[in-house]
């Protein structure tokens, strides 16, 4: 009985942990590296026609079907046009924790995630 007690106790403690890690804060280096691959998979798949100017990446701490999201938003104002009081999404462009992969929404009529370059 005491190591039927004791099996139930790591394993709960296990399942805690993992909840913890798929929960973590992403932390300010890897929020800039994200950003800078989001940047770099709006320009090689040609995601939006606005300047580069003109957006606004967010990493979202909330993650998707095991993919990290960075929101992209339009910036208005200045040169960017728009009621600068508002920045409303655009797309997000998200990444594969396991694979990689990179994903979009951009291009999709159903606001749905769509792997990007057959990788």
């Amino acid at each position: 009985m005491i190591k039927y007690k004791q099996t139930i106790i790591i394993v709960f403690v296990a399942m805690v942990l993992l909840i913890m890690q798929g929960c973590a804060k992403i932390e300010a280096g890897n929020q800039n590296d994200l950003i800078a691959r989001a940047k770099q998979a709006t320009i090689k798949y040609k995601l939006t026609t606005r300047p580069a100017e003109c957006l606004i990446y967010e990493v979202n701490e909330k993650r998707h079907e095991g993919k990290i999201i960075v929101d992209v938003r339009e910036k208005h104002g200045g040169n960017c046009g728009g009621d600068p009081s508002t920045s409303p999404r655009a797309f997000s462009v998200a990444f594969d924790e396991k694979t990689n992969g990179v994903w979009s929404d951009a291009n999709s009529l159903l606001g749905q995630l769509e792997k990007l370059g057959g990788e």
